[in-house]
């Protein structure tokens, strides 16, 4: 079932060829994925997809995500008359890079006055890079409780919504929040596995240019 929700966007994207002018669309979003700690972070985007017709566009699309964590602990306070400074060393640093690519279709619906709204699904590969290094000297963590490095990988999937505004006769701006259903795997032996969940919801807009 998953191979036939990956080849039907791209045959989609391949019949859409020949129909229109080339779209490129590149953003931003806030994306907060239940398998990392913390607010969110900044989703990336870029992508590229072709027009069936005004209201129909096939995209293929890869965001970049690169969430930190850093703990510092104060080593030393040194106040004056006139200054007062603070020595901090780093006891552990925590990355999570993630890389869903994914391909779809987006329907605007002509039913607004200067804003159209649009639906889209999209279905992908999300690929995610777990590092993590600390300070043996400062802070001491539990194996059983240190997050296994490595990458993580899986299909997914993404839905969203919102509006389109036209700025001029080859460029529009969007805005829109979107659900990504993304649970990133890899193997701990012994046909054990380890699951990192990447859904979440994400609040961002992007800018279109069309005509290519």
């Amino acid at each position: 079932m998953k191979k036939y929700m990956i080849l039907l966007p791209a045959l989609i994207l391949a019949m859409a060829a020949g129909a229109g002018a080339m779209t490129i669309n590149g953003g931003a979003a806030w994306f907060n994925p239940s398998g990392v700690e913390g607010s969110g972070g900044v989703l990336f985007s870029l992508g590229a997809g072709q027009r069936v017709d005004q209201m129909v566009m096939a995209n293929v699309q890869i965001d970049f995500m690169n969430k930190k964590f850093t703990k510092e602990i104060t080593t030393d306070s040194v106040t004056t008359s006139t200054v007062s400074t603070t020595t901090r060393l780093v006891a552990y640093e925590h990355s999570v890079k993630y890389f869903p690519i994914t391909a779809g279709v987006v329907i605007t619906l002509p039913v607004g006055i200067f804003i159209n709204p649009y639906v889209e699904g999209r279905v992908g590969f999300g690929i995610a890079n777990v590092s993590y290094s600390y300070n043996e000297s400062l802070y001491t963590i539990a194996e059983s409780e240190q997050p296994e490095s490595g990458i993580y990988s899986g299909f997914g999937w993404r839905i969203g919504a919102g509006g389109r505004l036209k700025l001029g006769s080859r460029s529009a701006l969007t805005a829109g929040v979107s659900y990504n259903g993304n649970t990133c795997s890899r193997s701990a032996g012994n046909d054990m596995f380890t699951d990192l969940k990447m859904s979440g919801i994400g609040l961002g807009a992007a800018l279109e240019l069309s005509g290519f």
